[in-house]
């Protein structure tokens, strides 16, 4: 597999098929029809997913993984106790939502944030003595070190979904973990930056490259898009940083907001804010008008509180020095369900929680809102 890494949060540019014979399971789906696809994912809070795909007739295998960012002990890293390992959206062609039928796939979407570890491990230990042992994520027997990975979940999309994988159906991962904290037995659930895989399931050589993919918020990207980096002005010890590209044809942009934690953060806790787009985000076309959006996280992060004691139910954020960790990432498109035009005016302002750990209240970081314009050539230029 050939990739070309960009930045430290391992955003790929592109990646090339592996062609590997002989998969296990061959034998019961019948002749694999293309080779063998790998990709990674947006690294988060210390783990950078990994995905590799297989397709079949009318089904894909679909494995995902984790490559350590930093070393940790054998008992960090928690697996969610269902083969899936994320949440999973099946479209059609035509753009139909396919319905998730298997119960346990259906079960990841509705995972608590916070669990207790002694809890699960008792549950698992009810239905199969030793079980539990194999909960425990780690990409060594002594732990995981920086650079090393290792698979952790397998599913075949058929049975999640109990309809066969038709040519250009498009399949939504979103990996999930938890991350065990310093007392060794609350939990709190990572979940990483969805992403978009265009599955085929053709053969032969006009399809070398098969199963396609295109997948979302600058986990990897066509070759011939730009990444585009614009940095914010640092609040709390976190420098605030924004990565676009322009999808060519209709896809638009995608938008990635991360933060980089100054030697003065890592002694402080953060935590995401409850939803997807982590930031406040506003569109003004090219006349001054403004193009507002009717998705309901976006809506909602405009009325966030600006300090919350609940922070049980809150994504934690890992920091290391001088790392960018992503806080949200998500399409434009998406949001505000239009084909932006030429010279349009992006602000986003990020939405971090910081925890006051004398009042156990978390206060909301200050951030100033990051202007940007956007061209339809896939360039960006930073306002002031």
């Amino acid at each position: 597999m050939k990739i070309h890494r960009l930045g430290v949060l391992g955003l790929i540019v592109f990646c090339e098929a592996l062609s590997i014979a002989g998969a296990q399971s061959g034998a019961t789906l019948g002749k694999r029809q293309s080779p063998i696809f790998e990709c990674f994912g947006i690294a988060t809070n210390g783990l950078q997913p990994l995905f590799r795909v297989e397709t079949y007739p009318s089904d894909c295998i679909v494995d995902i993984g984790f490559l350590a960012q930093g070393d940790y002990s054998d008992r960090t890293w928690l697996l969610i106790t269902n083969a899936v390992g994320a949440k999973l959206k099946l479209t059609a062609p035509d753009g139909s939502d396919i319905p998730l039928q298997d119960s346990s796939a259906m079960a990841a979407l509705h995972l608590q944030r916070v669990v207790s570890v002694s809890n699960i491990m008792m549950s698992v230990r009810r239905f199969q003595r030793g079980a539990e042992s194999r909960l425990w994520w780690s990409t060594d027997l002594i732990g995981s070190l920086m650079g090393q990975s290792r698979w952790a979940y397998t599913f075949n999309v058929r049975s999640c979904f109990n309809f066969p994988v038709v040519e250009s159906s498009v399949l939504q991962i979103t990996p999930l973990i938890y991350r065990v904290g310093e007392d060794a037995e609350t939990a709190r659930l990572v979940e990483f930056a969805p992403v978009k895989i265009v599955l085929s399931t053709k053969g032969g050589p006009q399809q070398a490259a098969e199963p396609q993919a295109f997948v979302r918020n600058t986990n990897f990207l066509p070759a011939e898009s730009t990444l585009q980096k614009i940095e914010g002005v640092e609040a709390g010890g976190l420098e605030p940083c924004v990565y676009l590209y322009k999808v060519p044809a209709s896809y638009g942009w995608e938008v990635d907001v991360a933060v980089c934690a100054k030697v003065e953060a890592l002694h402080s806790q953060f935590f995401k804010v409850p939803n997807h787009v982590g930031s406040k985000v506003q569109i003004w076309s090219a006349n001054g008008s403004e193009v507002l959006s009717n998705d309901r996280d976006l809506i909602a992060s405009a009325h966030l509180p600006k300090e919350t004691g609940h922070i049980g139910n809150l994504e934690a954020l890992y920091l290391s020095d001088g790392l960018m960790t992503s806080i949200a990432a998500f399409g434009l498109q998406d949001l505000f369900n239009i084909v932006l035009s030429n010279n349009c005016v992006l602000q986003i302002t990020p939405l971090v929680y910081e925890l006051d750990t004398n009042s156990n209240i978390a206060h909301m970081v200050d951030f100033q809102p990051i202007l940007i314009r956007l061209h339809t050539d896939g360039t960006v230029e930073k306002l002031k």
